[in-house]
C-alpha cells in the first residue's frame, strides 16, 4: 500500500486538495450553501435518501426544517417541513393533549355518589335511569320487600325468586336493600332492579358472592342494582355466563367481578366498581378479574379505588376485551402494588380505550401474558416504599405487549420497561412522555428494554423522559426503530451523580440496536450513547441509517451535547444520516476497542461550548474511526481530530472549518491509495480523493483541547 507522510500530505492540502502527485486541479473554495425551495427536492443527485446536492462544492446535505418543531412533530430528513409523529389523531373519547403530544381522555375528574363518569363523558350520569317506568312490561316475576303476602310469582327475597325461575324470566326488583346473596343457576334468565341507587343487594355476612351465575347457567343478566358487602360482587363460574349492566359493586372485598374455569364469560357494561378492599386474609381487593380460563368483558366501567390492582387476567387461556375502561387511583397492597392491570400466566388482553391514572408501583404488568392495546392512556405511576419502582408498563417474563395509538407518561421510573429473555414490545403511532411539566425529578429513562427482551419501535415521539429517552442493556437485547422522534430528554435533579445525564438514545452493556428514518433533537449529554461491554463480553451495538440528530443541548454549564459518543468498547455505524449544529464534538469515538464507521453521512456546524472544541469527529484513547464518502463542513474547531486513537478517511469532503485535520497523542498522519480496510494503529490515513475546501488551517500542528469523555449512569436495575 502506497502512503506519504505528514509532510507530503501538508504541501498537497495546502492547495486545497489531496491527490496523487498534488497535480489534480484545486477544488473550488465557495462556502456550501443550505439548499432551498427546489433543489431540496433534486432527483438523480447521487445523495442518500433525505440528503440532497450542493451546487457549490458537491457535498450532500441535510434536507430537513430549518427552525425547531411544534410540539406533536418533528424534522425528519426529505423534509423542510415538520412532520406529525406519535399519536396524533385524537378522536372521541379523547381530545388532543395540552402539552400538544398525544391524546388525554375525556373523562370527568370526579363523580358524586350514584353517578359514574365513563371515558368520553364531560360530565357525570346516573347510574341507570331511577325515573324509568317500572316495572318493565316484559316481568314475569317481581321482588318487593313489602310484600304482604307471596305466591309463585311474587317474592320478598330476590335469592328465593332466582331459585324458582325457569327459562325466559325476569325478575323485577323493587327499591329496597336485600341483605342476602343471589345463586342463578338456570339459563334465559334477567334480574332487572329499578336503579342502582334504589336496589341494594347486601352481604348477611358471610364470605359468598352477591350474584354467582354457577352450574352452566348461560345469557343470564342482571341490570339497575347495587351489590355490597360481599367477598365477590358479581362471579361467574364452572362454565355459565352472565351480564351486569348499569349497577354499582361497591365495598366488596377481594374482587368485585369475577369470571373464572373454562368457557365461563361475564360481561359488565356502564358499571362502576368501587372501593375493592382486601378479604380477611388481607390478600387483595381487586377491581375485575378473569382466571383459570374464564372471559372477562368490560365495557364503559370505571373501576375507582381497588386494592393492588384493578383488572387481573391469569391462567391458561383466561383472556378479556377492554373497551372505554376508567382504572383510576388502585390503593397498594401491602407488597405496594396499586396497578391498573396485571396480565400473568399466559393471560390475553385485548384493549381498545382506557385510561389508567395515578397508580403504584407498576401501572399495567404483563408477565408471561400478551397484551394488544389501543388507544391507552397511562399516566402518573408513582413510586411505592418498597420496592420503589414507579413504571408505567412493565412486560417481563416472556410477556408480550403489542401498544398503538397510545400515551405513556409521568413515571417515577422508566414508562416502559420490557425486561427478559423472550418478552416483546411492539410500540406503534404512540407517545411516551415524561413529566413535561415537572422539574426533572421524576422519571427514570422513557422505554428500556433490558435482560435480553426484544423491542420494534416504529413512528412513535419520545419526549421529554428523564435521563435517556430509549436506552437498550444487556447480552441478546435487541431492538429496532424506525420513524421515531426523541427529543427534550432531561437531566436528572434527583440525583448529582447523574445531573449531566439526559441522553436521547442509550445503548449499553452487551444491547443492539438498529435505527432508521429517526429524528434524535435537542437531547442533553448526548444525543445518542453507545457504551459498555458486558461481564460475558458483549459489547453494545448500534446501526443508525437515514437519521438526523440535531442540536443536543450542553449541561448547565455548558459543556457535552454531543452527537453520537462511542466508548469502553461499543461500536456504531452511521449511514446516510446527518449531525447538525450539536455541541462539543458531534462524533466521538475512544477508550479500548470502540469502533465508529461513518458512511454517507453529512457532520455540519458543531457549536463551541464555553469557546473551546467544536470539532466534527474525534477519535481517542484508542478509538477506531472509518469515514468513508463523509461530508465534514462548518467546524469552528477541527473537523477530523485523531488523538491517540486510528483513523481511515476516504472520499470524503472537510469544508468550512477551522482546521481541518488534527492529529496528536502519537498517531501518525498519512495518505494512501487504496485506503486500507481497517485503520492501522495509531495512524490516520487519508485517501487521495479526499477533498479540503476553504478551512483556516488544513492540517492542525500539537494537541488541541478535547472534552473528556461522558461518564456512565450506574447499570439500572430491571428487576420486575
Amino acid at each position: 500500500m502506497p502512503s506519504r507522510p505528514l509532510a507530503s500530505l501538508l504541501a498537497c492540502v495546502c492547495l486545497g486538495v489531496v491527490a496523487s502527485a498534488c497535480g489534480s486541479t484545486p477544488a473550488s473554495t465557495s462556502e456550501p450553501a443550505p439548499c432551498s425551495g427546489a433543489s431540496c427536492g433534486a432527483q438523480g443527485d447521487g445523495c442518500p435518501e433525505g440528503l440532497a446536492r450542493d451546487a457549490a462544492t458537491g457535498a450532500c446535505i441535510d434536507v430537513s426544517p430549518v427552525e425547531d418543531c411544534a410540539p406533536g412533530t418533528g424534522a425528519f430528513l426529505g423534509s423542510t417541513t415538520c412532520k406529525p409523529v406519535g399519536w396524533t389523531t385524537c378522536a372521541a373519547p379523547f381530545e388532543a393533549d395540552p402539552s400538544g403530544w398525544g391524546c388525554k381522555a375525556i373523562v370527568p375528574a370526579t363523580c358524586p355518589a350514584g353517578t359514574i363518569g365513563t371515558l368520553g363523558s364531560s360530565g357525570c350520569t346516573p347510574i341507570g335511569d331511577c325515573a324509568a317506568p317500572f316495572p318493565p312490561a316484559n316481568a314475569t316475576m317481581f321482588v318487593d320487600a313489602t310484600f304482604a303476602t307471596t305466591d309463585a310469582t311474587h317474592f320478598t327475597s330476590l335469592f328465593e325468586a332466582a331459585q324458582s325461575a325457569r327459562a325466559g324470566a325476569v325478575i323485577a326488583v323493587a327499591p329496597g336493600t336485600y341483605v342476602e346473596n343471589v345463586d342463578v343457576s338456570h339459563s334465559n334468565v334477567t334480574i332487572v332492579g329499578k336503579c342502582a341507587a334504589q336496589v341494594i343487594v347486601k352481604n348477611p355476612g358471610d364470605q359468598r358472592a352477591g350474584i354467582l351465575v354457577t352450574d352452566g347457567a348461560r345469557n343470564v343478566t342482571v341490570r339497575g342494582v347495587t351489590l355490597t358487602g360481599h367477598t365477590w360482587g358479581f362471579l361467574v363460574k364452572a362454565g355459565s355466563e352472565g351480564r351486569l349492566e348499569d349497577s354499582l359493586i361497591v365495598k366488596n372485598r377481594r374482587v368485585g367481578a369475577y369470571v373464572a374455569e373454562p368457557s365461563s364469560h361475564l360481561t359488565v357494561v356502564r358499571t362502576l366498581i368501587d372501593d375493592v378492599v382486601e378479604d380477611d386474609a388481607g390478600k387483595f381487593g381487586w377491581g375485575a378479574a378473569a382466571q383459570l380460563g374464564g372471559r372477562l368483558e368490560l365495557e364503559d366501567v370505571v373501576i375507582h379505588a381497588p386494592t393492588s390492582t384493578g383488572i387481573v387476567v391469569g391462567g391458561a387461556k383466561s383472556t378479556a376485551r377492554l373497551s372505554r375502561v376508567v382504572v383510576r387511583s388502585p390503593r397498594p397492597s401491602k407488597d405496594g402494588f396499586g396497578s391498573a392491570l396485571g396480565v400473568v400466566d399466559g393471560g390475553i388482553v385485548d384493549l381498545d380505550g382506557a385510561l389508567f391514572e395515578d397508580l403504584t408501583n407498576i401501572g399495567v404488568i404483563v408477565s408471561a401474558g400478551t397484551v394488544k392495546a389501543k388507544h391507552l392512556v397511562v399516566r402518573h405511576t408513582a413510586a411505592s416504599s418498597a420496592p420503589e419502582t414507579g413504571r408505567s408498563i412493565q412486560v417481563s417474563m416472556a410477556g408480550a405487549l403489542e401498544l398503538s395509538e397510545s400515551r405513556v407518561s409521568d413515571s417515577d421510573d422508566a414508562n416502559l420497561l420490557v425486561v427478559g429473555t423472550g418478552s416483546t414490545a411492539k410500540v406503534t403511532s404512540s407517545v411516551i412522555a415524561g413529566d413535561l411539566g415537572g422539574d426533572g425529578s421524576r422519571g427514570h429513562h422513557g422505554l428500556r428494554v433490558a435482560g435480553g427482551a426484544a423491542l420494534e419501535l416504529s413512528s412513535s415521539a419520545l419526549v421529554g423522559n428523564v435521563e435517556a429517552g430509549l436506552t437498550v442493556q444487556d447480552p441478546t437485547t435487541h431492538a429496532a426503530a424506525d420513524g421515531i422522534l426523541v427529543t427534550d430528554s432531561r437531566p436528572s435533579t434527583s440525583s448529582a451523580k447523574n445531573s449531566f445525564l439526559g441522553i436521547g438514545v442509550g445503548v449499553g452493556w452487551g444491547g443492539t440496536l438498529l435505527l432508521e428514518h429517526s429524528s434524535i433533537t435537542k437531547n442533553h449529554a448526548a444525543g445518542i450513547l453507545v457504551s459498555r461491554v458486558d461481564a460475558s463480553g458483549a459489547a453494545a451495538r448500534a446501526d443508525i441509517k437515514s437519521t438526523l440528530v440535531r442540536r443536543t443541548l450542553p449541561d448547565a454549564v455548558g459543556f457535552a451535547g454531543r452527537g453520537i459518543e462511542v466508548s469502553a468498547g461499543g461500536s456504531a455505524s452511521l449511514e446516510g444520516c446527518a449531525f447538525v449544529e450539536n455541541n462539543e464534538i458531534s462524533l466521538g469515538v475512544g477508550l479500548a476497542g470502540s469502533a465508529l464507521t461513518v458512511k454517507s453521512t453529512v457532520v455540519r456546524d458543531t457549536r463551541q461550548a464555553a469557546g473551546t472544541f467544536g470539532h466534527g469527529v474525534v477519535a481517542r484513547d484508542s478509538g477506531v474511526l472509518t469515514l468513508d464518502g463523509a461530508w465534514m463542513l462548518g467546524h469552528p474547531g477541527v473537523a477530523v481530530v485523531v488523538s491517540g486513537g486510528s483513523a481511515t478517511v476516504a472520499r470524503s469532503l472537510i469544508a468550512r472549518s477551522a482546521i481541518a485535520i488534527d492529529v496528536a497523542s502519537g498517531t501518525d498522519l498519512t495518505t494512501a491509495d487504496p485506503i486500507p480496510d481497517a485503520p492501522p494503529p495509531l495512524a490516520c490515513v487519508v485517501s487521495n480523493d479526499t477533498r479540503f475546501v476553504d478551512n483556516q488551517t488544513r492540517v492542525g500542528s500539537g494537541a488541541v483541547p478535547l472534552p473528556d469523555p461522558l461518564g456512565e449512569a450506574p447499570r439500572p436495575s430491571n428487576k420486575p
